[in-house]
């Protein structure tokens, strides 16, 4: 089989051989054979139409356009907007080659410089949004003046909150202060009263307390006396068991 190298718009050298080639993709859902004149109106000088070879040829320059136009489409979707300028060149290159093949690209290359000239406008555009730092300084000072706003009302609705409380309280207290007086007024008669019965009751406790004492010392005397008694009672009750065992024992002999 026989190959042939070519170079492509990004200068990579690639196999242009018949079994190498891949169908190419589309533009806006129309095939890029669409865009190739018909082979008859290829011919350059040297080839003639009806020629075997010389449909070869225009068939192997067909081939080799959609090649480049696909590595083109490929190159370009893979590099990053910012790069417009390399995109041109890179476009340049492959226009250069497809020049040289003699092939209608006119919408092809159309829709690639609208491609370009987008990108452009893309990296003109994110490029004055990271360069305006007039922007960044006018929102970076209203962020500070949100943050500083947000933190002196939280400290305004702390302090208000607390100040409601405080006058809630201080109106509970004032009330009950007024109740406290007229009822405190009432207690202090109470308490007078109730000192002076108090008194009472302690003189009579203490008056109590007195002849409880006389009447402790009392009854222990009269405990003593009881005990000797007891003792005394003990002692004729053992002396009596013992008659009177004595006498039984007597009764027994005498019964004999």
């Amino acid at each position: 089989m026989h190959e042939e190298n070519v170079f492509t718009a990004s200068g990579i050298v690639e196999d242009s051989s018949e079994d190498g080639f891949e169908a190419s993709p589309s533009l806006d859902g129309q095939p890029w054979s669409g865009l190739l004149l018909n082979p008859s109106g290829l011919l350059r000088d040297g080839l003639h139409e009806g020629s075997s070879m010389s449909v070869t040829i225009l068939q192997a320059f067909e081939k080799l356009a959609h090649q480049i136009r696909d590595k083109l489409i490929t190159l370009l979707d893979s590099m990053d907007p910012r790069d417009h300028e390399i995109m041109l060149k890179e476009a340049g290159c492959a226009f250069a080659a497809l020049d040289h093949l003699q092939v209608d690209y006119g919408l092809f290359r159309m829709r690639v410089t609208e491609y370009i000239n987008q990108a452009t406008s893309l990296a003109h555009v994110e490029r004055a949004i990271n360069e305006d730092t007039y922007s960044e300084d006018i929102l970076r000072r209203y962020n500070n003046e949100k943050s500083r706003y947000d933190e002196i009302w939280d400290a305004y609705h702390n302090a208000n909150v607390a100040y409601i409380a405080s006058s809630e309280k201080l109106s509970a207290l004032r009330t009950n202060a007024s109740y406290f007086r007229d009822t405190l007024a009432e207690f202090e008669t109470q308490l007078a009263c109730y000192e002076v019965d108090n008194a009472r009751h302690r003189y009579h406790l203490y008056q109590i307390s007195k002849t409880l004492s006389e009447c402790k010392d009392s009854l222990q005397a009269a405990f003593r006396e009881a005990s000797e008694v007891l003792k005394l009672h003990e002692k004729r009750e053992i002396e009596r068991s013992a008659a009177k065992a004595a006498f039984e024992k007597a009764r027994a002999q005498l019964l004999k």
